[in-house]
């Protein structure tokens, strides 16, 4: 390939995104509980079916208004859509990012766990925190966040057998040894891939030196993957010039017209 276009990438990596999930599962089981024939947060039941078994549960709990604290409160823990990045109102993002990322977290995973031959996820290098801010809103939807961090951050024992965790990490934890151009594309508001993911693969490139073939831009847009034809368009004229050219993109390559947001600086990774 003489370059690639990245359109919202799952940019920390497959072993770091799974523990994420995890993160999620073990937030739900502090604060709701998990129904034991889901399975438990680090081992969920091989043929767990979404659809049938979770989320009627899910649609139960959200019918009910008082518990939308509680799943801001998985929302924050859990690095979604981002620290400092406040999502539109409900019915915008919530509680849609809710099923999305339960999906994931529950039938999607115990697919992968199929696959990898045993548990995938773990948190034993995990610090579970929220800023001030974070736990003043949240008191001001009744909830204390206090022991709910302390009873996640007592669970940091959840492991995964190694042979599981290598086949994550082939398909695919990354490198950064790239050297071709590379042109990344994120929304600023991804309930499914955080745009954090974003600030994980830029130190994984410079951690490796190749930050020269890597320029990332984001859009003002609300939903994973929701770009417009003419971002599309611009993105992909963009990564062509820079591969015909080897001059790389800037800014302004990105006009504030379509929606790109040219100087956003994504927030850090979550967790390690």
């Amino acid at each position: 390939f003489d370059g690639a276009m990245a359109a919202c990438a799952v940019g920390a990596g497959t072993s770091r995104s799974w523990d994420m999930a995890g993160d999620l599962a073990l937030g739900y089981d502090v604060v709701f509980g998990m129904p034991p024939s889901w399975g438990t947060v680090g081992d969920v039941r091989d043929d767990l079916d979404f659809d049938t078994e979770v989320a009627p549960v899910l649609f139960a709990q959200v019918n009910n208004p008082l518990n939308f604290g509680r799943f801001e409160f998985l929302r924050l823990v859990g690095g979604t859509p981002g620290r400092g990045i406040t999502p539109p109102p409900p019915p915008m993002f919530f509680p849609n990012w809710l099923f999305t990322d339960m999906f994931f977290a529950t039938e999607a995973r115990a697919e992968l766990e199929r696959r990898a031959g045993g548990p995938i996820v773990q948190n034993l290098n995990r610090t579970y925190s929220l800023t001030p801010d974070e736990r003043a809103y949240l008191a001001l939807l009744g909830i204390n966040a206090d022991p709910l961090l302390a009873a996640m951050n007592a669970r940091r024992n959840i492991s995964a057998p190694p042979s599981a965790r290598d086949y994550l990490a082939r398909n695919a934890d990354y490198t950064g040894n790239i050297n071709q151009p590379v042109l990344t594309l994120h929304t600023i508001i991804d309930e499914l891939v955080p745009v954090s993911h974003e600030s994980a693969y830029r130190e994984t490139v410079t951690a490796a030196g190749r930050q020269n073939f890597l320029f990332q831009t984001y859009t003002n847009a609300n939903g994973h993957c929701n770009f417009t034809g003419p971002q599309l368009l611009t993105a992909v004229a963009v990564i062509d010039n820079w591969v015909r050219t080897g001059t790389p993109p800037t800014p302004d390559s990105f006009p504030t017209s379509q929606g790109f947001v040219p100087n956003f600086v994504p927030p850090p990774f979550p967790q390690p």
